[in-house]
């Protein structure tokens, strides 16, 4: 069985696509949303469209091993609730994992935007994602739980918590990309702007594979100056 483990916060506009999509499967799943105290309907839509439903404190790496500890699958997909899987995800997860023998994989991407110029981010990031093997988080990684179990899970800060388990990961096992795409909202990009955007992403990644800048401190950078005090709420 697959267990696809969404985290979410304040996501009442997605998280019913996003679980219907899941949905599709031929095979056995189990949807899991891990809620980070929102303040919308999200948690009473994942509810209603059917999911298991789960509160943790607004941390996605939290959010996601909390997920990852009752799920009942042999694999994990981690699936951002602004992203929609591939057609027949499911057979091809297994195919990867069970069939072949992988421990991990990810998705190329595509986004939904009409923004000038997304289809250069697009290509850059699967560039990006075949020649480095450093896909990220909106790309739906999948992983043998078991692996997943060895690795320790995520690490529980506020920034980065996708790049920091796929590198510690590739260490340990290797990384399918599937030629299949997800689709994920172009939201961020609509909101910063392609420049921005990408340039906070190239920053975020070099600051902290140096150790120049902590996760928290990150953090604040890329969401704005209040992040840490509303993240942080209780």
């Amino acid at each position: 069985m697959i267990s696809v483990i969404i985290p979410a916060f304040n996501e009442e506009n997605n998280i019913e696509s996003a679980i219907n999509n899941v949905k599709s499967a031929k095979t056995a799943i189990e949807i899991i949303v891990v809620d980070g105290k929102s303040s919308d309907n999200t948690l009473e839509k994942a509810k209603n469209a059917g999911a298991l439903t789960l509160v943790a404190e607004k941390s996605r790496g939290k959010q996601l091993n909390y997920g990852a500890s009752v799920a009942r699958g042999e694999i994990l997909v981690f699936l951002h609730a602004d992203t929609i899987l591939p057609d027949g995800y499911d057979i091809e997860i297994n195919d990867i994992i069970k069939n072949k023998g992988h421990k991990l994989g990810a998705f190329k991407i595509r986004i939904n935007s009409r923004l000038r110029g997304i289809k250069m981010v697009e290509f850059f990031i699967n560039m990006r994602t075949q020649i480095f093997k450093l896909p990220f988080g909106d790309q739906a990684f999948f992983i043998r739980t078991s692996f997943f179990k060895e690795l320790g899970g995520y690490l529980p800060i506020l920034l980065m918590e996708d790049f920091e388990f796929i590198k510690r990961a590739k260490k340990k096992g290797d990384l399918i990309i599937s030629d299949k795409y997800v689709i994920t909202s172009g939201r961020r990009w609509e909101k910063k702007g392609i420049l921005r955007t990408t340039l906070l992403n190239q920053f975020n990644m070099f600051a902290f594979s140096l150790g120049l800048l902590s996760p928290e401190r990150l953090a604040k950078i890329y969401y704005g100056e209040d992040f840490l005090k509303n993240n942080l709420k209780g």
